[in-house]
């Protein structure tokens, strides 16, 4: 990850706010609900928010789980580069395969949120968001 002179002022304000936001619980549960719909474990079993992320950032298991969710894949290919852009590439794919699945630009978080770890809070709406549109 490219690294990035340390927020000051507003910006590291409501960095804080966000990152004050963050649920361990409800991340638990995402864990546990990501790993029971691909049917495979998550890397880091470390819980906290950059372990989270870690998890995540490539976009793979995000493709996974969207494409176990619905009855036809919505994304046929998944890009398994270690390239930065080819990784978020896949974070794209799977957002606008969740627009298809009925999720609203609302309930999505933006590719930076997950990528540069900026509003994981966000993420794990999404998560909540797609598990409750799979439901009904």
């Amino acid at each position: 990850m490219a690294h990035r002179a340390e927020k000051s002022g507003l910006s590291k304000d409501i960095q804080r706010k966000l990152e004050a936001k963050y649920n361990l619980e409800q991340e638990k549960q995402c864990r546990a609900w990501i790993e029971a719909v691909t049917g495979e474990e998550l890397e880091n079993q470390e819980v906290g928010m950059h372990s989270f992320q870690g998890c995540l950032k490539d976009g793979q298991v995000l493709c996974r789980l969207i494409n176990a969710l619905s009855d036809t894949p919505l994304i046929s290919k998944i890009n398994t580069q270690k390239m930065a852009f080819k990784q978020m590439e896949n974070i794209e794919k799977f957002l606008t395969a969740c627009k298809k699945f009925g999720l609203v630009d609302g309930d999505l978080f933006q590719t930076a949120d997950l990528y540069e770890c900026q509003n994981m809070s966000q993420v794990i709406t999404t998560f909540f968001s797609i598990g409750s549109k799979a439901q009904s």
